[in-house]
């Protein structure tokens, strides 16, 4: 994002996670070390955005949220639990929500009190977590992700949308766009990307992973035309 926000004019901001092996987020229902630790990362955002109005000049009625993988997980929370902050969220190969194998108990998001507008970008052979839901590669005997569409479903409801959304495709079917029509601008848009894996879409030539969606590019315009709804 950092180009991006260079030739834009926009802040750009780079939290970091906790923990010991690797740094994550406690999205409330995922992952490693801050989800059983119960680090309080929700208060930590607002702690930062109250400090970054102070010490930047920022626009309230745009401040948005995106990440990836794990950090798409906290971006569906943040959005979800922060309504009258977060003025829209972008979600890359992730998911809001969980069951744990053996017992099948359902851990996500909690249903968001008011509409946000929604980006996301999912791969279709991401082994990670899976656009069809199921176990990861890494959490096989432990955890289920919810699908692409159950992922989806929380914020159709949310955000007063027709659950048909009208469908596109491009590049010979490679990449398949989501367009839902919803209330006080409440837009959500998804990419399948066909061939795509566990990885922030670049613009290409749809081989290999299927990187073949400019992400940071589409994300951006998603971004700017869509200020605080309240």
């Amino acid at each position: 994002m950092s180009d991006k926000a260079d030739r834009e004019g926009f802040v750009v901001v780079y939290p970091q996670g906790t923990g010991f092996i690797r740094t994550v987020w406690n999205a409330g229902f995922c992952c490693s070390d801050a989800s059983p630790q119960g680090g309080d990362d929700l208060e930590f955002f607002r702690e930062l955005i109250a400090k970054l109005k102070v010490t930047l000049d920022i626009d309230p009625n745009r401040i948005y949220v995106a990440g990836f993988s794990n950090g798409g997980m906290m971006a569906y929370s943040l959005a979800a639990r922060m309504p009258d902050v977060i003025a829209a969220a972008a979600v890359i190969s992730a998911t809001d929500g969980i069951r744990i194998i053996g017992n099948g108990h359902a851990l996500n998001i909690p249903e968001p009190s008011a509409p946000v507008p929604l980006i996301g970008f999912h791969g279709m052979k991401d082994s990670h977590l899976p656009y069809y839901g199921g176990a990861g590669v890494r959490t096989k005997d432990v955890l289920e992700f919810f699908s692409v569409a159950e992922s989806l479903s929380i914020w159709v409801r949310a955000n007063g949308c027709d659950p048909l959304p009208a469908r596109d495709s491009r590049r010979d079917g490679a990449v398949i766009i989501d367009t839902y029509a919803c209330r006080e601008n409440a837009d959500i848009i998804f990419y399948s990307i066909r061939d795509g894996g566990h990885a922030w879409p670049v613009e290409g030539d749809c081989m290999g992973r299927g990187e073949c969606v400019p992400a940071t590019d589409v994300i951006w315009n998603f971004f700017r035309a869509h200020p605080k709804l309240r």
